[in-house]
């Protein structure tokens, strides 16, 4: 599959030369998506990067309050322009 590399940073607003560090995994518990946001907030000022988490938050409750708290976090730190937060999109098109 033949995917246009610079529609997909534009639909995700991912700048042009950041390097793009993505995670695929559920939204549970065990995955650690807050330790990964948790690492990435403290280099993502010295590099030009982004985040990518996609999973999905629809599997059960747990999976859905994980998904809010994760989106929750990111705008209090202020990554709300570095990190993407995606559930419900096929793997195929990132």
């Amino acid at each position: 599959m033949n995917l246009d590399k610079i529609q997909l940073r534009k639909d995700f607003a991912i700048t042009e030369n950041a390097i793009v560090i993505g995670m695929i995994a559920h939204y549970r518990i065990e995955k650690y998506h807050e330790l990964v946001l948790k690492a990435f907030s403290k280099i993502q000022n010295n590099f030009n990067i982004h985040l990518v988490l996609l999973g999905n938050k629809d599997n059960n409750e747990e999976t859905l309050i994980i998904y809010k708290d994760l989106v929750k976090n990111v705008k209090e730190l202020g990554l709300s322009n570095s990190v993407t937060i995606l559930s419900g999109i096929p793997v195929e098109k990132e």
